[in-house]
Order: structure tokens, then C-alpha cells, then sequence
């Protein structure tokens, strides 16, 4: 109730004019999108752990979390995503569409018919944008952020359907730059998951 209390304040204060341009503009960014490699820190609501490691991202349909620690791998391979624990040799799995993560992974997204997208937040060198599926709305939604100048994604936090809030910081950020296609390969956890191993290659 809170949260969408506060949500509904900021987004009285919006010219709908400026949203509209704005979310236009978030559209072409991501879908003009190709690849993007950086480092990163996840937060979330219920832990006061700071998790960091590497991201990859090729577009369309395929990312990959790698986290400093060896403990997770994440990885979208174009159709699934891949949540895999390699402490415990286990992995669970979802359709790339039943996520939040459809919007940055989808070849063409339509911010308006497919989405309820609106501007939540602004400041003089950010703004960020509330992204939720009108098909699955139960799955949650994220809040993409972006820096103004140059305009490019800094991060975002997804609010899943269990009330869990992970947030999302990128650092080094490239764009359009080679990725080796066999990040985003999924296999199950063995004792050895580094793309070093021979399993990987």
C-alpha cells in the first residue's frame, strides 16, 4: 500500500507530453541495443549482503550473471533463463517472457500496447521508468534506470511476484562489443562451471 502510494505522488507531478517522449526514447535505446558487457552489484530487500561479478548481454534474448563468488550463474540462452546453483548442483528454469527481463531481452518491445510504462523518477542527470506486462502483471515489474548523458542504462530493480526487491547497479559499462556466444550456453552444474573448464569449451 506504501509503495503504491508513493508511486501514485511522483507520477502526479509528471507532464504526460515529456513521458511520452521519454518512454519513446527508452524504446529506441533498448531495441537499438546489441550487446553490452559491464560489472555489477546486487542488493535485495531481505539481505544486507552486496553481491558483485560480471554481466553479459546479446541481444536478442540471451544474458548471463556471473557472479564473483562461483556460487550462482544466471543465464538467458534466447528462450529460457536459468537460475543455477552451483553449491547445491541444482538449477530452476523460466520462460524469458514470464520475467521482467522480457523487456530487455524481447527483439521488439512495445512500451505502450504490451507494457504499462511509465516515468517514476527524475533528476537532473538520471530518470527512471516503471515496466510491467499487461499479459502477466502477477510476475512483477521492474524499474529500469538511465543516465541522461549519455543516455544509457545504469541499472534497474525488479520487484517479483514474492514482494522481493533486487537491485540492479552496472559499472564499466561497454556497448556493442564481441561476446563469446558460449556465455549464454546452458548446462547443468557440475564441479566445474568456469569458462575455462573443458565442460564449457
Amino acid at each position: 500500500m506504501f509503495r503504491s502510494l508513493c508511486f501514485a505522488i511522483i507520477l502526479s507531478c509528471i507532464d504526460p507530453v515529456s513521458a511520452k517522449a521519454d518512454i519513446n526514447q527508452l524504446k529506441f535505446y533498448i531495441e537499438e541495443l546489441t550487446t553490452l558487457k559491464s560489472t555489477f552489484e546486487m542488493t535485495t530487500l531481505y539481505s544486507s549482503d552486496i553481491r558483485y561479478g560480471e554481466f553479459y548481454l546479446q541481444r536478442p534474448g540471451r544474458l548471463r550473471f556471473e557472479f564473483d563468488d562461483q556460487k550462482n550463474v544466471i543465464i538467458a540462452d534466447g528462450f529460457l533463463i536459468h537460475f543455477i546453483d552451483n553449491d547445491a548442483q541444482d538449477y530452476a528454469n523460466n520462460f524469458i517472457n514470464a520475467t521482467p527481463a522480457q523487456v530487455l531481452l524481447n527483439q521488439t518491445i512495445d512500451l505502450k500496447a504490451d507494457f504499462d510504462t511509465t516515468k517514476v523518477d527524475t533528476s537532473k542527470n538520471s530518470v527512471s521508468y516503471k515496466i510491467q506486462s499487461k499479459d502477466n502483471p502477477e510476475v512483477g515489474f521492474v524499474v529500469i534506470h538511465m543516465n541522461k548523458t549519455p543516455y544509457q542504462i545504469k541499472g534497474w530493480t525488479i520487484y517479483d511476484a514474492i514482494g522481493d526487491e533486487i537491485n540492479i547497479k552496472l559499472t564499466n559499462i561497454e556497448e556493442d562489443v564481441s561476446i563469446d556466444p558460449r556465455l549464454f550456453v546452458f548446462k547443468a552444474p557440475q564441479a566445474d562451471q568456469s569458462p575455462d573448464s573443458p565442460e564449457f569449451r
